[in-house]
C-alpha cells in the first residue's frame, strides 16, 4: 500500500507567494538529505511545531540522521504550519509536505 503523496510544486508555489516567511517550508538547507531513488521504505518526521523551535531539537536531527545513513531508507522532515500558511493550505486542500520532497 502506497501512503507517499506528493504536493505538486505549483500548489506549494501559490501558496508561498502569499505568506510571510516562505524559506521556513522549502528546504534544501545544508545537509539535507533528498533521496528521490526506490526505496524500502521512507518515514516522515513530524515535529509538533514551526521550522525554527523544530531545527533546534536534538533528537529529530539524530533520527534524522541515523535514518538517512541507510541507502534503502529515508527520513523527511515536516513540521506545524504558522497561521498564515495553515489558513491558506485547510482553505485550498493542500496538506503537510516534507521539506525533501513534498
Amino acid at each position: 500500500m502506497e501512503f507517499h503523496r506528493v504536493v505538486p510544486q505549483t500548489a506549494i508555489n501559490q501558496l508561498l507567494n502569499s505568506v510571510e516567511k516562505p524559506a521556513r517550508y522549502i528546504g534544501g538547507e545544508l545537509n539535507c538529505v533528498v533521496k528521490e531513488e526506490k526505496l524500502r521504505a521512507r518515514a516522515a518526521l513530524l515535529f509538533p511545531d514551526v521550522y525554527e523551535v523544530a531545527e533546534s531539537h536534538l533528537g529529530l536531527k539524530v533520527l534524522y540522521n541515523i535514518i538517512n545513513q541507510h541507502s534503502d531508507f529515508a527520513a523527511e522532515r515536516v513540521y506545524t504550519m504558522w497561521p498564515d500558511l495553515e489558513k491558506l493550505a485547510r482553505e485550498r486542500e493542500v496538506p503537510l509536505w516534507s521539506l525533501e520532497t513534498h
